[in-house]
């Protein structure tokens, strides 16, 4: 996505880097603890969010209630995700043949 917006002139104004398909937060940490082979954990209560929240001068909101944001404006212009599910982006994550994020960046490098 962020390759495409610097490469891609038209590509102006706001745009959600989500992934097509969104996400509950208890779906994301199934999926993160299944990509990292962890034990089922309970949840963060609710006060330690809030003052981890206020530590890192966030809003609680966005942990506590989550947005369900999508990548629309990409999808229209028939942007392909290499990773449509959260669990293969996961597994992507951990794939060595897969081009890194700091390769792509020192390519651009020169660029930006």
């Amino acid at each position: 996505m962020f390759i495409r917006a610097i490469e891609h002139d038209g590509v102006t104004g706001i745009y959600n880097a989500t992934g097509p398909n969104p996400v509950t937060n208890d779906a994301f940490m199934r999926e993160m603890r299944r990509a990292l082979h962890r034990p089922w954990s309970p949840p963060v209560p609710t006060p330690l969010v809030r003052i981890g929240s206020f530590l890192m001068r966030t809003e609680p909101v966005l942990v506590l209630t989550g947005r369900r944001a999508v990548p629309a404006r990409f999808l229209g212009e028939g942007f392909e995700f290499m990773y449509p599910t959260l669990a293969g982006a996961l597994r992507g994550l951990g794939d060595p043949t897969h081009v890194s994020t700091w390769r792509v960046i020192d390519g651009l490098s020169g660029v930006l």
